[in-house]
């Protein structure tokens, strides 16, 4: 069981980064320069991410 959960939950991270990937790289074939200079052109997951929505203000 363990081992399903982990590889459901791989898949899930790699789905999403895929995912992500696709809409910046949209954005960069229509003229969005942005998404490079960000660093979201990549399949990194740490990119993706936001530190300040985990944190309590």
């Amino acid at each position: 069981m363990l081992q399903v959960s982990i590889f459901v939950c791989v898949g899930w991270i790699l789905s999403v980064c895929l995912h992500e990937f696709d809409h910046a790289i949209v954005a960069y074939w229509g003229g969005d320069t942005s998404v490079k200079d960000k660093g979201y052109l990549t399949l990194n997951p740490l990119k993706y991410t936001n530190i300040n929505l985990c944190l309590d203000k």
